[in-house]
């Protein structure tokens, strides 16, 4: 095995490893950021298509909640920042 191959093979483990180790924390602050936009976007009494995109950021959060509690925490990441910028999308339709 070649210095070059070794180094490669040092990067991708510490890699996976990290990418595991981010995994492994809930994403609490995530979740948090996604319910404070959905809120925020409630508050604004959205209608039609801002409400739409509402219902649809809430469901998000939803699946986000279910990861979570799966402790999936890529996919709640994923699912909630999804949340959070749909409901950020509803709000400014909302204005």
């Amino acid at each position: 095995m070649t210095l070059s191959e070794r180094i490669l093979g040092a990067v991708l483990a510490f890699s996976i490893g990290l990418g595991a180790a981010q995994a492994a924390e809930p994403p609490e602050a995530q979740m948090t950021t996604a319910s404070l936009a959905i809120s925020a976007a409630a508050r604004l009494e959205p209608q039609g298509p801002a409400a739409d995109l509402l219902a649809q950021a809430r469901q998000r959060y939803g699946l986000a909640s279910e990861a979570f509690g799966r402790k999936k925490y890529k996919d709640a990441i994923r699912l909630a920042d999804e949340a959070r910028a749909i409901a950020d999308q509803a709000a400014a339709r909302a204005r």
